[in-house]
C-alpha cells in the first residue's frame, strides 16, 4: 500500500515537475529524493523517466543514498530544515507511530535492564549500607577514645 501511495505522489509533483521544466525551456528534470534510503529509489527513477518522456525533457535520475549520512551531516551544521517524513499526512502520523513504538521498546528494554540488574543494585546498596555503619561504629569508638585521652590529660594537669 506505502508503494503505490508513494508512487502516486512522486507522479503528481514529477509530472509538474516536468510539465513546468518544458514550458521554461529546461532541458531535463531530477529530484533529490533518491538521497533517501527511506524513499522507493527504483519507483522515483521510473517516474522521473515517464515524466519526463511524457513532457519531452530528459531525466536526470542519481541514486544519492550513499551520501545520505553525509548530507544529513551537513544540512544539520548548516541549520537547514528537516522533517522526519516525506510530506503527506498519512506518512506524518506512521512516522510518529513508529517513534512512539520505538520510544516504548527502549523504555521497556531499560526497564528490562534495570529489573535484570536489580539484585546486583540491591547488593550494592547493602554493602554501601554495611561499610557505612562500620564506618560510623569506627568514628564512634575514635571519639569514645579521643574523649578518654582528653579526660586523662585534664586529669594529669
Amino acid at each position: 500500500r506505502r508503494e503505490a501511495r508513494c508512487r502516486a505522489c512522486y507522479r503528481l509533483r514529477l509530472e509538474e515537475t516536468a510539465r513546468v521544466a518544458a514550458e521554461r525551456g529546461f532541458e531535463g528534470i531530477g529530484t533529490t529524493l533518491s538521497v533517501s534510503p527511506y524513499q522507493y529509489t527504483q519507483v522515483i527513477r521510473e517516474e522521473v523517466e515517464r515524466a519526463a518522456a511524457q513532457a519531452g525533457v530528459a531525466p536526470v535520475f542519481e541514486d544519492f543514498r550513499p551520501y545520505y549520512d553525509e548530507a544529513t551531516r551537513e544540512s544539520r551544521e548548516l541549520g537547514m530544515y528537516r522533517q522526519n517524513f516525506c510530506g503527506c499526512r498519512i506518512s506524518d502520523l506512521e512516522a510518529a507511530a513508529e517513534r512512539a513504538e520505538r520510544k516504548e521498546q527502549r523504555a521497556a528494554a531499560k526497564a528490562a535492564e534495570r529489573a535484570a540488574h536489580a539484585d546486583e543494585r540491591a547488593a550494592e546498596e547493602a554493602a554501601r549500607a554495611a561499610h557505612k555503619a562500620e564506618r560510623a561504629a569506627y568514628d564512634k569508638k575514635q571519639a569514645r577514645k579521643r574523649a578518654i585521652l582528653k579526660a586523662l590529660r585534664e586529669q594529669g594537669k
